[in-house]
Formats: structure tokens, C-alpha cells, sequence
């Protein structure tokens, strides 16, 4: 078990800790409860900071390439740059790409618009329209939400939630639940409380609430960042 980078299954050894039982059938109660709590959390909030990452893999566009393929954690686009002629692209449908461009030919020298063929499944491709003439490339960057996947007790299932919240959070939340399963109430309120508090004290740092009325939210993905002479919007 590490403190540095905690596991599901170091905090359902911790969880095991504290509530002093061991049972494996029990174990398998604890993880689910642990993804019920897990869930209840990233779910509260579409815009957690931890739940946006900018893809590393460069998404590439050529004429004869009008599509590639994003990553397996890939859910949403939160924002797609063209790094190769410096702007944001906006998203179509691909029911206007057909109507427009049936045969989405080859009529320019950069991309206004992306657009999915096919957002289910592993292998997600983001499309690029128009498609790009002979001897054209375009080099996208994206900033995606993450695919939410459940928490299982191998040593490699590691919760998003940042490590420094982690165990305050879902420690405290599970405890709760077991004592509720427990009929001990009294005890679940006072876990309960401290998992209540735990999850607000994120969110004020991660800038998803106000800590008071007078206080300015210090982050949102709809601000405008300023970048030398230009502004991101």
C-alpha cells in the first residue's frame, strides 16, 4: 500500500482499517459502494478540472486522411484547436456534412469544422471538414472529458480524483455506507458528515464553487486566457 498514489485497493485495505473487518465477501460490498460514491462525485460536477485531459497522440489530417482516431478514454470534446493554422474549430453534425458534401470532396486548404462518423465504441474518430486539397495537413489538439470507468481491486485501477482528496473523500463515504449497512447509524452521520465536507473542500479548490458570495470562482473552461498578444476564447 502507498500514501502517494492510492489505489481502490489500498483504500479498501484502509476501509477495511478502520471499520476492523476483513471478510472477503465484505471486500466485494466495499468496492461497490466504493464505485457508488466514486461516481456520485465525478457526476456532481461535468467540469472537475481532473476530469478534462489535452490528448497527447496528434490527431493528423491529410487529403487522402479525413479522419483519426482519439483516445480509448476519449467521451466529449471540451475544445478542438488546429494548431496548424492556429484556431478553433466548431463542431457539425454529420447529417449537414452529407447535405452539403456528399462526397466530402477535397475543397480546401483548412479546416472550419469537425464532426464524428461514430462516437460509440473504442476505436472514436473525429472528422475534419472541408477535407483538406492536395499537398494540405492540418495538426489538431483536443481537449477532451474523459470515459468514466468503474474502479476494480487490481493494484492499476486508480481513482481520478486527486490523490490529496481521495482518501478523505471516499474513505469516509464507504465507512458511511457500511455502517448504514450496519444499522449504526449514529456512526454512519459522523462519516457521513466528514465525506459531505471532504467533497465541498475540493470543490472550492478546484474552482467548481464559491467558498462565500463575495468570492470569484478561480476557474472555469468558458474564461478567456490570454497568451502573449491573443486571447483563447
Amino acid at each position: 500500500m502507498t500514501d502517494s498514489n492510492l489505489t481502490a485497493a489500498d483504500l479498501i485495505d484502509k476501509i477495511q482499517g478502520t471499520i476492523n473487518n476483513s471478510d472477503t465477501t465484505v471486500a466485494g460490498y466495499l468496492l461497490s459502494w466504493l464505485n457508488k460514491r466514486y461516481y456520485a462525485v465525478l457526476n456532481k460536477h461535468k467540469n472537475w478540472p481532473f476530469l478534462q485531459a489535452e490528448d497527447t497522440t496528434t490527431l493528423s489530417y491529410t487529403s487522402s486522411s479525413v479522419s483519426d482516431t482519439l483516445p480509448a478514454d476519449f467521451k466529449a470534446t471540451t475544445l478542438v484547436y488546429d494548431r496548424t493554422h492556429n484556431k478553433n474549430l466548431a463542431r457539425i453534425e454529420l447529417w449537414m456534412v452529407r447535405k452539403n458534401d456528399p462526397d466530402v470532396s477535397n475543397t480546401a486548404t483548412e479546416p472550419t469544422h469537425y464532426y464524428f462518423t461514430d462516437e460509440e465504441g473504442p476505436a472514436k474518430s473525429m472528422c475534419i471538414y472541408p477535407a483538406l486539397t492536395s499537398g494540405s495537413t492540418a495538426t489538431l489538439s483536443v481537449v477532451y472529458q474523459k470515459e468514466l470507468t468503474p474502479l476494480t481491486d487490481s493494484g492499476s485501477s486508480i481513482p481520478l480524483i486527486p490523490q490529496r482528496h481521495r482518501q478523505n473523500i471516499l474513505e469516509n463515504g464507504v465507512v458511511s455506507d457500511y455502517y448504514k449497512w450496519k444499522q449504526q447509524f449514529e456512526k454512519a452521520a459522523f462519516y457521513e458528515s466528514d465525506y459531505k465536507d471532504a467533497v465541498t473542500t475540493m470543490e472550492i479548490e478546484q474552482g467548481v464553487t464559491k467558498a462565500n458570495e463575495d468570492e470569484d470562482l478561480c476557474w472555469r473552461w468558458d474564461d478567456i486566457i490570454p497568451t502573449g498578444d491573443t486571447l483563447i476564447k
